[in-house]
C-alpha cells in the first residue's frame, strides 16, 4: 500500500466494530461505511466516520456489487473489512470483483461454509464427525445405512445453531428434503456427538496463529437454541490440559492461510473419541463484545 491515505470500506448489516472503525481513524485511514438503512439512526462513533452510506441491505449480490462499483469511481478503496460474520461473502465476493488484497470466495468459505470447513479438517487429520452433502442421493442413502443416528441436518451458511434440525430415522429426512427444494444442497447432513462444546479466538497474521485464547460453553449452543437456558462461555484456565490441547489443535488445523480473528468450535466427547472439529468462522456470536489487551505486536 502506498505512502498515500488508506481508504477502508467497512460492511455492516449489524451495529457491530465501534472500536475497529475508530482504530482505523486513529491510525490515519479514510474510513467509509456502508450500512442497512434500518441503521441509519444507531449509535455509530460517526466522529470516526468519513462517508456513510445506505442501502436496503446487503445481501443483494449484483446490488451491493453495483453500488461499491459506483462509489469506487471516486474513492480509491484499499481493504474492505466486514464488520459481522454475516458481510464475509458479500466482502469476499467485492474484493474479487474489484481485486482489492485479503480473502477471496473459496478462502472464506473455510470460515463460513460448514462443508467447506469439514471437508478441510479431515484433510488434515482433525477428527470431524461423519458427514454427506445433501446433493447425490445414493451417497446420501449410503451414509445413512452406514452412520448410526442421530444426525443433524445443518445449513452450511448459518451462525450457531440456527435453522439446524435433529433426526432420528432415515425417513424424517426426505420430507425435509423435498421441503427445502432447490435449498437442500445449502445443507449437509452430520452424526450428533453429544458432548462439551468449546471455542478459541485467534489472531493471525500471515498465517501464523499469534494469539489463542480458549472457552467453554456453559450450555452447548445446540441445546441452548433449541432447548432455552443460559448462552454464556467462560476461559480455560491458561496451562490447564483441556487448554494445551484445543490452541495445539488450533495451531495444527491448517485454515490459517490469511490475517484476520478467527473462531474455531471444538467438542469434546467422552466415549474416548478425542476432540472432534465443529466449525471454524470468523467471530460474530456477539462474544466480539469483549475486548482482549495483549501487549503483543501484530502486522498489518
Amino acid at each position: 500500500m502506498s505512502a498515500r491515505q488508506a481508504t477502508i470500506l467497512c460492511l455492516a448489516s449489524y451495529v457491530k466494530g465501534h472500536e475497529f472503525i475508530r482504530e482505523c481513524k486513529r491510525l490515519g485511514c479514510r474510513v467509509l461505511l456502508l450500512t442497512v438503512e434500518k441503521h441509519k439512526e444507531a449509535d455509530w462513533p460517526r466522529e470516526s466516520i468519513d462517508e456513510r452510506y445506505l442501502m436496503p441491505d446487503l445481501m443483494r449480490r449484483e446490488d451491493v456489487i453495483h453500488a461499491v462499483s459506483y462509489l469506487a469511481r471516486t474513492e480509491s478503496i484499499d481493504r474492505i473489512v466486514p464488520l459481522d460474520e454475516f458481510d464475509l461473502e458479500m466482502a469476499s465476493t467485492l474484493r474479487e470483483h474489484l481485486r482489492i488484497p485479503g480473502m477471496g470466495e473459496t478462502t472464506v468459505r473455510y470460515f463460513r461454509d460448514k462443508l467447506a470447513m469439514r471437508m478441510r479438517a479431515r484433510e488434515r487429520g482433525v477428527p470431524v464427525p461423519e458427514f454427506v452433502a445433501i446433493v447425490n442421493y445414493d451417497r446420501i442413502r449410503e451414509y445413512l445405512a452406514t452412520v448410526p443416528p442421530p444426525w443433524v441436518l445443518k445449513p452450511r451458511f448459518s451462525a450457531s445453531a440456527i435453522g439446524i434440525r435433529k433426526l432420528d430415522r432415515a425417513e424424517q429426512l426426505w420430507p425435509i428434503l423435498d421441503e427445502l427444494g432447490d435449498r437442500q444442497s445449502f445443507h449437509l447432513l452430520e452424526r450428533f456427538i453429544p458432548g462439551d462444546v468449546y471455542h478459541v479466538d485467534s489472531i493471525v497474521t500471515e498465517g501464523d496463529v499469534r494469539f489463542a485464547e480458549a472457552h467453554g460453553y456453559v450450555n452447548p449452543p445446540f441445546d441452548v437454541y433449541h432447548g432455552g437456558g443460559l448462552f454464556a462461555t467462560s476461559t480455560l484456565d491458561v496451562g490447564s490440559a483441556e487448554e494445551r490441547s484445543l490452541t495445539a489443535l488450533n495451531a495444527d488445523v491448517g485454515l490459517w492461510t490469511c490475517n484476520g480473528n478467527p473462531n474455531q468450535d471444538w467438542s469434546i466427547v467422552d466415549q474416548g473419541n478425542g476432540w472432534f472439529s465443529l466449525r471454524n468462522r470468523s467471530s460474530g456470536t456477539c462474544l466480539d463484545n469483549c475486548l482482549v489487551q495483549e501487549e503483543v505486536s501484530f502486522g498489518c
